[in-house]
């Protein structure tokens, strides 16, 4: 009686790139080892989990295919297919890397804004992998400094939106867009300018004034 042959497990790797959102799929053969074959996976050393919405599925006695239809940060890992015989074991391991794309905390202006006062608004990009390209626009197009608006990169994460004396001119919608080659988030933020700080001093003392000599 000859003796049964050892599972071998052909080396496979995903693809280079995964991308947040895309699908991803790992296919394990076992092209040496004799009927019949148990093939099994796992996920960082422990068994596959269903709540991540990865399936696997048995192709014939010597293949089974790991499938995630979307792929996610939580994705990210180390996969080993395991196959089992009489004989013994054998495993193989690879990893998986989801680029993630940007995610930009909503921000906003002050409610009020007068002309001649200052204004900063912040963009903080709190997901997504570096490096990454942080832009600003105002009203679709790429920010004009003729109108005194600057834009400052604090970190790789963040960037500062300034204007040093608002006018009515500045008013508008402000987008701010996170880029890497995951993907690309943006967020608007709306900035309205009223009258001069001055002006609406005096209107206030105008009408505390009035209600002072009634």
């Amino acid at each position: 009686m000859f003796p049964t042959v050892l599972p071998h497990i052909v080396p496979f790797e995903a693809e280079e790139e995964v991308n947040n959102g895309d699908s991803a799929q790992l296919s394990c053969h076992v092209s040496k080892g004799d009927l019949p074959l148990s093939i099994t996976w796992n996920f960082h050393g422990e068994e596959l989990s269903s709540h991540l919405g990865i399936t696997t599925t048995r192709v014939g006695g010597r293949t089974s295919l790991l499938i995630i239809p979307s792929a996610m940060a939580a994705h990210s890992g180390n996969y080993t297919c395991t196959a089992m015989n009489s004989a013994g074991t054998s495993n193989f391991t690879t990893s998986i890397r989801v680029n993630v794309k940007p995610f930009i905390i909503p921000f906003s202006f002050e409610e009020k804004n007068f002309a001649g006062e200052t204004v900063q608004v912040t963009c903080f990009v709190a997901k997504g992998d570096l490096p990454m390209k942080i832009s600003w626009n105002f009203h679709g197009e790429e920010l004009s400094s003729h109108l005194g608006m600057s834009t400052s990169r604090i970190t790789e994460r963040t960037s500062l939106l300034s204007i040093e004396s608002i006018m009515a001119a500045n008013s508008g919608n402000y987008t701010c867009t996170a880029e890497n080659p995951a993907g690309f988030h943006s967020f608007t933020a709306s900035l309205t300018v009223s009258g001069s700080t001055q002006s609406f001093v005096l209107s206030y003392l105008h009408v505390f004034l009035l209600y002072i000599v009634k």
